[in-house]
């Protein structure tokens, strides 16, 4: 802890010091004293001190607010437009904010899930409240890599880098068979689908298996 005492008429030793700082330790109910280590021209300043040693207590260390409130890493937003990036590369779309802009609202046309939810928070779907693609395209012409992008937009909207992956389905080892249709039907609404057509138990269960693939494969995609 260190503190900045103005010096007053009268205050000229470490020991007048040590009694002006008590005064203030004494209201934060901290135990412990001071010794003057050095003065500007009308501060002294001071910092803890032991009366057994005379030398500086060890001071503790706190993180900070923003490390400790951090709800995530933005891996929702990392990904979705470090992949957009290397398509518009992979397919030599010039790197002009208008381009892009076009290019990533087509893009979004087909997302779905957490990466739609993206796509809405920055303004490229047709039911976006607000538009803040400008975020993304100006710096994303100048290069900018997508993680600096994302750390941006938390600054703008931090309810963008809160977006997490639901955890994917292995469906490898689940027994969709056995499965209740209300679990079923859980699993599709988590996709954003639903069974209008479905009368039957193994109705849900095709459908699980026939959209699986287009759910379950984002990881392996490199790019969209």
């Amino acid at each position: 802890m260190m503190a900045v005492l103005r010096r007053c008429p009268g205050v000229d030793s470490p020991r007048d010091a040590e009694s002006e700082v008590a005064m203030v330790t004494e209201e934060l109910e901290v135990a412990a004293t001071f010794q003057c280590v050095g003065d500007a021209a009308d501060a002294v300043v001071v910092e803890p001190w032991s009366v057994e040693s005379g030398v500086p207590e060890p001071q503790l260390s706190f993180p900070s607010p923003g490390e400790a409130t951090e709800p995530s890493d933005g891996i929702v937003c990392k990904e979705y437009l470090g992949r957009f990036y290397n398509s518009l590369a992979g397919r030599n779309i010039a790197l002009t904010p208008a381009s892009i802009e076009k290019e990533f609202i087509n893009t979004c046309i087909d997302s779905t899930g957490k990466e739609n939810h993206l796509c809405y928070y920055l303004g490229a779907t047709e039911d976006a409240a607000t538009k803040i693609l400008n975020e993304v395209t100006r710096p994303m012409s100048a290069h900018v890599p997508a993680d600096k992008i994302c750390e941006r937009l938390r600054k703008v909207d931090p309810q963008i880098c809160e977006l997490k992956y639901d955890k994917e389905l292995d469906l490898k080892s689940m027994d969709l068979a056995k499965m209740k249709v209300a679990d079923l039907r859980k699993i599709l609404n988590s996709w954003g689908e639903t069974c209008r057509a479905c009368i039957e138990k193994t109705d849900f269960v095709e459908l699980v298996k026939t959209l699986a693939p287009k759910y379950t494969t984002r990881s392996q995609k490199p790019d969209l």
